[in-house]
């Protein structure tokens, strides 16, 4: 899924969740929107052991469900996918058949559990006239700063066409060439220690859900 072309929406899990499993802890997203269609993916944690990179956990049926409304009234598709132990239990529908510039609902389902909700936006018919296409864009961000409101603010917003979100952030080590991803152990530290000039290099280019 390709972060820089996505008319992204990504939703955070639900306060409290992991107690439950299967469970949706990575929240969902949305990109490489088209016309008639849109990419939607999600991770499911089929049991607690199932961590990201585990291996482990048993292969889970994956529903999801598209509408027209965020209550599910008018469900235009939907359809099954399998999250497996070899793609780390991460799922991607590839949803077509929905109709042009227009706001769609989507969540993901398993077992009785149901994913976060979230919106996505099909692309504008080929030969369209568009006034104007409104962007919004969120950079690398540094994981121990932990300021980090603007995603919540740009998720509430109702008004971006699409959205380019780095989903992955890094950490710097003053002095070293050491990059460490958000899922890594994150040891103390504090925004002006993460400030300070390093050699550091980002390895982590546009980020990608695949």
């Amino acid at each position: 899924m390709k972060a820089a072309a996505a008319g992204a929406v990504l939703a955070a899990p639900p306060a409290g969740a992991g107690a439950a499993a299967p469970a949706f802890l990575h929240g969902v997203a949305s990109g490489d929107p088209l016309p008639d269609g849109v990419l939607l993916w999600t991770r499911v944690t089929p049991v607690p052991e199932a961590v990201p990179g585990s291996g482990a956990g048993p292969d889970t049926e994956v529903r999801w469900t598209v509408a027209a409304d965020r209550a599910f009234t008018r469900v235009v598709a939907r359809g099954t996918v399998p999250a497996t132990a070899a793609s780390d239990h991460t799922v991607k529908a590839d949803v077509r058949g929905l109709a042009p510039a227009t706001d769609h609902w989507f969540r993901f389902s398993a077992g009785d559990t149901d994913s976060p909700v979230a919106r996505t936006r099909t692309a504008p018919a080929p030969g369209a006239a568009v006034a104007g296409l409104r962007f919004g864009v969120v950079s690398c961000a540094n994981w121990e700063a932990g300021h980090f409101s603007p995603y919540r603010h740009l998720a509430a917003r109702g008004d971006p066409d699409a959205a380019s979100v780095r989903v992955r952030s890094y950490r710097t080590l003053s002095g070293t060439q050491r990059v460490q991803r958000a899922y890594d152990p994150v040891g103390p530290s504090s925004p002006r220690e993460s400030r300070k000039p390093s050699a550091t290099r980002q390895v982590d280019a546009a980020a990608s859900a695949s």
